[in-house]
């Protein structure tokens, strides 16, 4: 037969009665631990906002008709969506046989500027592979900003044949991070997609057809040859300045030897002696 409570002895009334307390206890202590807990899931500073479930789209452009050797060509990576991230990590690479990127000209646009901002760390650099890494972290909160993230300018080599130039880009990371998570299993991974995961960069070809700029090749000036200095022989022996000069001997063969008439005077004619004696002369017929 079943005791109820009334039917027990004191002492076991008040045995149960503490036992209750003691559970009823237990239970407040447990629901206010899970509602502290609750509430404490922030991002960081800021409240938990879970990232949506539609796509963040990141962009490689803009598109370019063509580029010639020796040009210049920006290149912009851009990211649109709905989002909140505290961590972000991009790799560029490019073909390195027909472009020539500078990483002091990586011009950091709004989506970096927000996180540094606000208190955020960036980082722009090259890794062994030659690839850009872009890697931006936010500590404090969560960013959510839509636009540029940076703006390259790749030059075009001399050398660079007609064809096409590849640009990739990969999302490594996109990550919303809970305060409380130890471990990359905690971390949410923000759905994400590169549109397109290659730019084409087209190269045209010179006029000639031939590799490289040669359709903006300077023509080449003709150098007007300078005289050449007349050239002396050298003799063997030193020359005696008391030795006659044979005008033969001279130097220069455009000039002529300057002959010198018998008669000094061409005026007067030459004296020809005759066998007529001159009946006037008084010395004839002596």
């Amino acid at each position: 037969m079943t005791q109820t409570f009334k039917d027990l002895s004191p002492k076991r009334r008040s045995l149960r009665i503490g036992l209750l307390i003691l559970a009823l206890v237990l239970l407040t202590a447990t629901i206010g631990v899970s509602a502290k807990y609750v509430s404490d899931k922030r991002a960081f500073k800021g409240t938990l906002i879970l990232p949506p479930s539609d796509l963040v789209i990141f962009t490689v452009g803009p598109e370019v008709e063509t580029a010639a050797a020796g040009e210049d060509i920006t290149v912009d990576i851009s990211l649109s969506g709905t989002y909140a991230a505290h961590s972000m990590q991009l790799r560029l690479s490019y073909d390195m046989d027909k472009l020539e990127l500078d990483l002091s000209n990586i011009v950091k646009e709004s989506v970096l500027n927000a996180i540094t901002g606000n208190g955020g760390w960036v980082e722009i650099k090259e890794n062994p592979q030659h690839e850009v890494i872009i890697m931006a972290i936010s500590t404090s909160e969560s960013f959510s900003v839509e636009g540029k993230i940076v703006s390259l300018k790749f030059h075009v080599k001399d050398t660079a044949p007609a064809g096409e130039a590849k640009v990739k880009l990969t999302v490594d990371e996109l990550k919303y991070v809970p305060v409380d998570s130890t471990l990359a299993s905690e971390q949410i991974d923000i759905p994400h997609k590169v549109q397109p995961e290659e730019f084409i960069i087209p190269i045209a070809a010179g006029e000639t057809g031939e590799p490289g700029n040669t359709a903006k090749a300077q023509p080449a000036t003709t150098a007007t040859p300078e005289p050449e200095d007349p050239v002396t022989e050298e003799t063997d022996e030193p020359m005696d300045p008391t030795d006659p000069v044979d005008p033969t001997d001279d130097p220069d063969d455009s000039t002529e030897p300057v002959i010198t008439p018998e008669n000094p005077d061409d005026s007067i004619d030459p004296i020809i002696p005759t066998d007529n004696p001159d009946p006037e002369d008084p010395g004839v017929g002596e």
